[in-house]
């Protein structure tokens, strides 16, 4: 999987870490482990708390993806045209 990752480690990664380490330390018994998790867990809440409460998130509300959309769209498009129907 790390192969075909050419990029950094996504970071829905780092979120995900304190819920498993979470379940981990509970499995095995474990308090500094789920007490880790805890800890990653409570970041990252803070974390998309303070996201949520900015009226503008840098990056996320320019609409990069709606015209990666149709970019690809109009290019898939002039390759195949589709016919006229009726």
């Amino acid at each position: 999987m790390f192969e075909r990752v050419d990029t950094s480690v996504p970071l829905w990664w780092l979120v995900l870490a304190g819920p498993v380490a979470i379940a981990l330390g509970a499995a095995r018994k474990r308090k500094s482990l789920i007490g880790m998790g805890l800890a990653g867990s409570t970041l990252a809440t803070a974390a998309m708390i303070d996201i949520a409460a900015s009226p503008i998130v840098p990056g996320a509300n320019d609409n990069l993806t709606a015209v990666a959309v149709l970019v690809a769209l109009a290019e898939r498009l002039r390759a195949e045209p589709m016919r006229a129907c009726g």
